[in-house]
């Protein structure tokens, strides 16, 4: 059997419950340089909580290529999973993916730069990056953007309209926070649509949970 179904194999037994042939395969593909496969096989731990090994496979990645492997690995320093808790790592590894064209990373640098976490707050900066992300359609920057318009965080004054405009966006591409955050207007009548929406849309919301 080749690598690439070697791989598929692997997709198939995962689809299939079969944890334990699935990183078989993924691992027969990531010792030939995958990429792919390495950032399935960090996955697939990281959901295990075998966060040592997640972060091993998530570092080969990165190294093979895998930009967003690099995001994964700078979440990782940040909340101590599977390493010491660095920071200041956690702000490298994003700064390295963002370069690279993640905008994931570029989400959680931006995040860093508008709380001043391992460097010194710059708002402008922050927002702006934040705006990057969003503009490539990553949907926890643009949820972000949403609640920083809607409440006017940041120094910001506060515009619901166009905090709901960004909300709206983000419902548009199902992304679970904001369509459990649009319920909650609708219900206290902030959005004026049918309340009979707001069950649909929590349905959703359970349907398309994130973990961003």
């Amino acid at each position: 059997m080749d690598s690439i179904s070697k791989k598929e194999a692997g997709y198939r037994y995962l689809a299939s419950k079969q944890f334990g042939k699935a990183k078989e395969c993924f691992n027969h593909d990531s010792l030939l340089g995958d990429k792919e496969a390495s950032y399935v096989l960090g996955c697939m731990h990281y959901y295990d909580e075998d966060f040592e090994n997640a972060l091993k496979y998530f570092l080969l990645a990165a190294s093979q290529g895998d930009d967003e492997a690099l995001c994964k690995v700078g979440i990782m320093y940040e909340m101590g999973q599977g390493v010491d808790k660095n920071l200041k790592e956690a702000f490298s590894y994003y700064l390295r993916g963002s370069q690279r064209g993640s905008y994931a990373c570029t989400f959680h640098l931006a995040l860093f730069y508008l709380r001043g976490i391992s460097v010194k707050m710059d708002i402008k900066k922050g927002l702006a990056l934040l705006h990057e992300a969003a503009d490539h359609g990553y949907e926890p920057a643009i949820y972000n953007l949403a609640l920083i318009y809607y409440y006017g965080q940041y120094s910001l004054t506060s515009n619901e309209e166009k905090g709901i405009e960004y909300l709206k966006r983000c419902v548009e591409l199902k992304y679970g926070p904001a369509l459990l955050f649009y319920s909650e207007l609708i219900e206290d009548g902030i959005i004026k649509e049918d309340k009979s929406k707001i069950e649909e849309l929590r349905i959703a919301c359970l349907e398309n949970e994130s973990i961003d």
